[in-house]
Parts: C-alpha cells; sequence; structure tokens
C-alpha cells in the first residue's frame, strides 16, 4: 500500500475518534447541565501525536518532543484578544496613510520621473 493512502486512512481514523469524542461530550452535557463537570481530554490525543510523526517520515531526524502534538482543551485560549475601537480606528488611518503613499509613488513614476530623466 502506498504511503499517502496510509497517511489519509490513519487523518481518517483520527477524525472519527474525534468526532466520537465529541459526541460523547455532546451527550454528557446534554445529560448533565445542571452539574458543570471538568473537561476532559479527548482519548486520541496520544494517537494525534503518533499521527503528526506518521505523517511527515521524511522528518525523521526530529526528537518526539519537536513532533508531539498537545492538545487545546480551552478554544478561548486559541482567540485573539477582542480588539477596541481605537486599534480599528489605527488600523484605518495605517491603510490610508499606505493607500496615499502608495498612489503619490505611482503618480510620481508616472509624472514626474520621466521630466527628471530628460
Amino acid at each position: 500500500m502506498s504511503e499517502p493512502l496510509e497517511e489519509l486512512r490513519a487523518q481518517r481514523d483520527l477524525i472519527q475518534k474525534h468526532l466520537n469524542w465529541l459526541d460523547a461530550q455532546i451527550q454528557r452535557a446534554e445529560g448533565s447541565a445542571d452539574q458543570p463537570s471538568a473537561p476532559t481530554e479527548p482519548p486520541a490525543a496520544e494517537s494525534i501525536a503518533k499521527a503528526a510523526a506518521v505523517a511527515t517520515p521524511s522528518q525523521t531526524s526530529k526528537t518526539p518532543s519537536q513532533t508531539a502534538v498537545e492538545p487545546v482543551n480551552d478554544l478561548d485560549e486559541l482567540a485573539p484578544p477582542a480588539s477596541s475601537g481605537s486599534d480599528l480606528l489605527r488600523a484605518q488611518l495605517g491603510c490610508l496613510a499606505l493607500f496615499a503613499i502608495i498612489t503619490l509613488l505611482f503618480l510620481f513614476f508616472l509624472f514626474g520621473l520621466p521630466y527628471l530623466i530628460d
């Protein structure tokens, strides 16, 4: 069997395990909506690290700590911080300044540079 086919099947198995874990978490949350429970790691956390090592067979020189994948239980850690109105205003002003600079450079190259070359 070819290596890409084995990698695809391994990834499909990992996704299926993760979906099963999500279904179990959803059922637990629906069943015990009154009692908050501590989040648990998905059972496939170890197999994700193994799949990451299998998915990159050409990188055999890396140590296991470099290829290990740590599961993230809290998605809020991944979310970017909420931007305030001043950040948006600064971004808009920066884009406007960049547009003005590029427009002026274009006009200089179009009209000013030919007169300087003569």
